[in-house]
């Protein structure tokens, strides 16, 4: 989150205006993406290594 607050600062926009759409979007991947991810057409060893990526990711970005 730091990383995006920098930026929102750089770009002289005020952090409480981008933080709340930052979380929306962060549930809304949590809860979409799993499911969405599951119904692709997509090799079985590709969405694993999808999942993995999602593990390694900082706390607050991780998809479960």
């Amino acid at each position: 989150m730091a990383h995006f607050q920098v930026w929102a600062e750089k770009s002289d926009i005020p952090w409480r205006a981008i933080q709340p759409h930052l979380n929306d979007t962060l549930e809304k991947a949590r809860l979409l993406w799993p499911q969405a991810l599951d119904a692709l057409p997509m090799d079985d060893s590709h969405k694993t290594q999808l999942k993995k990526h999602w593990q390694r990711l900082q706390e607050e970005f991780q998809i479960k």
